[in-house]
């Protein structure tokens, strides 16, 4: 399969946990990609992970564990964080380019 994002194609392996950019180069996993966008859209609006997770009923710990790429996130999790952060579920799930991230 083959997905444009920010941009650049992106072909996704066979498992579907990693993928490589046109040039063969392995990239990001979708869940290192979660967590970074995760640290920076906080960080775009200057709030704690102690305010998200007060904002969205998901523990601190849990919020952090996002961030770090140390676990998975439900649907559930993912839509209250979309809405917190008040972008669409593809834009926090890294299929398209970050507001603010200048791609």
């Amino acid at each position: 399969m083959v997905f444009p994002i920010c941009r650049t194609r992106f072909h996704y392996t066979a498992n579907m946990s990693s993928f490589t950019d046109e040039g063969g180069g392995t990239v990001r996993s979708d869940r290192e990609k979660i967590a970074a966008n995760l640290r920076m859209l906080r960080a775009l609006r200057h709030v704690k992970q102690s305010d998200v997770a007060q904002a969205t009923g998901i523990a601190t710990n849990t919020i952090c564990k996002y961030e770090n790429a140390e676990c998975g996130m439900s649907l559930d999790a993912a839509t209250r964080l979309a809405i917190f952060y008040d972008v669409p579920l593809d834009e926090l799930v890294g299929r398209v380019c970050p507001v603010g991230a200048g791609a």
